[in-house]
């Protein structure tokens, strides 16, 4: 036997019908809350993994072999994404 579930009166639902705590109206935001365009797949792959890199480095204090054996690649891959996204170490001050 099949079941209806009604979600909604209307037939599609729209920003105004969504929990205010799940709302997502605007661009999306990267590293450092800063405004991303991330229209495709690709774009939004990318910015998510350079902060996740970012974060991670930090979170070990910058130290490459540690960060490598935490989010479990080898060092040279690490190096690799490091070079991609052009990241590079943050300095105090």
């Amino acid at each position: 036997m099949e079941r209806l579930i009604i979600m909604s009166p209307a037939e599609s639902i729209d920003l105004p019908d969504l929990p205010e705590s799940i709302r997502v109206d605007g661009p999306s935001r990267g590293p450092d809350n800063e405004t991303v365009k991330a229209g495709t797949l690709r774009e939004h792959k990318e910015v998510s993994e350079r902060a996740f890199l970012e974060q991670k480095l930090r979170d070990t204090g910058w130290n490459i072999s540690k960060t490598a054996e935490l989010i479990d690649t080898p060092r040279s891959n690490l190096y690799k994404k490091l070079e991609q996204y052009n990241i590079k170490q943050e300095s105090d001050g």
